[in-house]
C-alpha cells in the first residue's frame, strides 16, 4: 500500500485540484464556512496530495480546505506527500491511518476505505482495527453502510443520526420484514431512525442485543 513520505509547506501555486473536483460543486457558503473555521482555528488537516510529472502537485483529498486557503488568499499550505498518485478509495483507505485525516472522511468514504483494505490489501478486521485505531464492531458497522437505501444514507452523511443509530434502523427494517415474511413499505429504515433518536446509550445498546438474537 501505499503511504505518506512527509508533511510539508507548499505553495498553493504549485497545486491543481484533481479532473475528479469539480469547484462548481461546493457552493460559496460552504467555502466561507471553511475559511473561517480555518481563519479562527489555523489549518488542523493537511491536504492530502501527489505530486505530478511536471513537478506540481495534485490534490488526492482536501479539495474545499484548498478551495478555502485560495479564499482567504494565503500563499503557502501544509500538506501530507504521498509516494506515487493513488485514487479516491485508497485515499480514503489510507487517511485510516491517520486519526485527523480519518476526521475528516464521511461515514461513506470510511466504509469505502475499509473495503479498499479487505479487498486489496487483503487484511482482516483484527487488523484493521489494529491499524487504524477504529473498534471491530465500528467496522462492521461502517461496513453495513453499503446496504443502506438512500435515505438513510443521506441522513448519516448530514449528521442527522450517528453510525450506532442508522445501523440499527437499518438492522431493525430488515428484522422487522424477516418476521412479518414480507416487505414492510410503510416502515423504512430512516422512519425508524426518527424515532430513534431520542433514545438514550442504553436503550440503543439493549436494541442491538435484541436485534442480534435473530441474526
Amino acid at each position: 500500500m501505499n503511504y505518506i513520505t512527509e508533511f510539508k509547506q507548499l505553495p498553493i501555486k504549485n497545486i491543481q485540484p484533481s479532473p475528479n473536483h469539480l469547484e462548481d460543486n461546493y457552493s460559496n457558503e460552504d467555502i466561507k464556512s471553511v475559511a473561517q473555521d480555518i481563519k479562527e482555528k489555523g489549518l488542523m488537516e493537511p491536504l492530502l496530495v501527489g505530486k505530478l510529472k511536471n513537478g506540481n502537485f495534485e490534490i488526492i483529498l482536501g479539495i474545499k480546505r484548498y478551495l478555502a486557503f485560495k479564499h482567504l488568499g494565503y500563499s503557502t499550505v501544509v500538506v501530507g506527500i504521498i509516494n506515487e498518485m493513488v485514487n479516491s478509495d485508497e485515499a480514503w483507505a489510507l487517511s485510516l491511518q491517520y486519526p485527523s485525516l480519518s476526521e475528516l472522511l464521511t461515514p461513506s468514504h470510511k466504509s469505502i476505505g475499509i473495503k479498499f483494505l479487505i479487498d486489496n490489501e487483503k487484511m482482516n478486521l483484527n487488523e484493521i482495527s489494529n491499524q487504524t485505531g477504529i473498534h471491530i464492531n465500528d467496522l462492521n458497522r461502517y461496513l453495513t453502510i453499503f446496504k443502506f437505501d438512500k435515505e438513510l444514507k443521506r441522513m448519516l452523511e448530514n449528521n442527522e443520526i450517528n453510525l450506532k443509530i442508522s445501523v440499527l434502523s437499518h438492522n431493525l427494517n430488515k428484522t422487522l420484514s424477516k418476521l412479518s415474511g414480507s416487505e414492510l413499505p410503510s416502515i423504512t429504515s430512516s422512519q425508524i431512525a426518527k424515532n430513534l433518536i431520542s433514545k438514550n446509550n442504553n436503550e440503543i445498546e439493549n436494541l442491538e442485543k435484541i436485534i442480534n438474537i435473530f441474526d
